[in-house]
C-alpha cells in the first residue's frame, strides 16, 4: 500500500490524523482488505477501495515445500516479477527473504534472479508488501 497516497486521500476526504494509523494496525495485523476494517466508516472502506490499492503487488504464484519454506512470486503494478521467501525453522525461528529490485545487474549464473535483467529498485511500499503478504 502506497501509504502517502493513503495519507493524501485521507486528509482530501477531510478524515481526522488518527484515521491513517487505524488502518495501519489493520495492515499490520493482517487485514485481507478494507472490507475487514470495522473500526472505519463504511463509506470510507468503499472510497479507498477505490482509491487507494490494498497492496502494490499482486500474487502470482505461490509455492510451499515440506518443511514450510513459502516462496511467493509476485507482479508489480508495471508487470514486473518480485520473489519473496518465507523460511521457517525447528526451532521456531523465522527468516523472511524480501525483494528490494526486480531482477539483478550483476547477472551471476548460479542465481535465478539474477538470470534476469535488471527492471528496477523496489518502493518502500513495494518492500513492505511482500512482507505484509
Amino acid at each position: 500500500m502506497d501509504l502517502d497516497l493513503l495519507d493524501h486521500t485521507l486528509s482530501e476526504l477531510g478524515e481526522p490524523g488518527f484515521r491513517a494509523r487505524q488502518v495501519w494496525r489493520w495492515m499490520a495485523a493482517g487485514a485481507p482488505s478494507y472490507a475487514a476494517m470495522t473500526d472505519l466508516p463504511a463509506r470510507l472502506r468503499a472510497v479507498l477501495e477505490e482509491r487507494v490499492s490494498f497492496s502494490s503487488l499482486a500474487v502470482e504464484h505461490e509455492s510451499r515445500s515440506r518443511d514450510g519454506t513459502v516462496k511467493a512470486l509476485f507482479r508489480t503494478s508495471d508487470g514486473r516479477p518480485v520473489e519473496a521467501v518465507l523460511m521457517r525453522y525447528r526451532d521456531g525461528r523465522r527468516s523472511l527473504c524480501l525483494s528490494s529490485q526486480s531482477g539483478c545487474p550483476l547477472t551471476c549464473t548460479f542465481c535465478a534472479t539474477g538470470s534476469m535483467r535488471f527492471g528496477r529498485n523496489l518502493t518502500a511500499w513495494e518492500i513492505l508488501d511482500q512482507a505484509l503478504h
